[in-house]
């Protein structure tokens, strides 16, 4: 499963391939004992299904940041990869432009912002949580519905 993470973090092609090594590998054994590769399986569905890329541009510590933090973690959505980027951090910010996934990913009027990404294309940047939320499962949030919003 890491293998995969990273190779959706990095955009690295290669780190794919060692993936589906380990799949060829170990195959056998988990059609034998699939209740014994269940890591494996979860390896197999994040392999085969579409990897949501959740990007989130904000100062380390802001609450609005914090917010589309829990958003992006909130309900189940285990084929996603969360990236946090703090454009004050000059340490990050040299490690950042190294990762296709957050190079040129900016906070909007000068707000935390959250960018959601599949196969590195991304829908327009939110600074809601509660639209990250929607854009992640499809659905409102808890607090959308508590305040009967449509």
């Amino acid at each position: 499963m890491n293998l995969l993470r990273l190779s959706v973090i990095y955009g690295r092609a290669d780190l794919r391939a060692k993936a589906e090594t380990i799949f060829k590998f170990f195959g056998p054994g988990a059609e034998q004992t699939p209740l014994q590769h269940a890591r494996l399986s979860a390896a197999l569905d994040f392999y085969y299904s579409p990897v949501r890329q959740v990007v989130i541009v904000g100062h380390a510590g802001d609450t609005a940041t914090s917010a589309l933090a829990t958003a992006a973690w909130a309900g189940y959505c285990p084929n996603k990869v969360v990236l946090f980027s703090d454009p004050r951090n000059v340490e990050m910010k040299v490690w950042a432009d190294g990762l296709p996934l957050l190079r040129d990913r900016a906070m909007l009027d000068g707000r935390p912002t959250a960018y959601v990404c599949e196969g590195f294309v991304c829908k327009l940047p939110t600074n809601s949580p509660e639209r990250l939320c929607e854009e992640l499962h499809g659905r409102r949030s808890d607090s959308e519905h508590a305040a009967g919003r449509r």
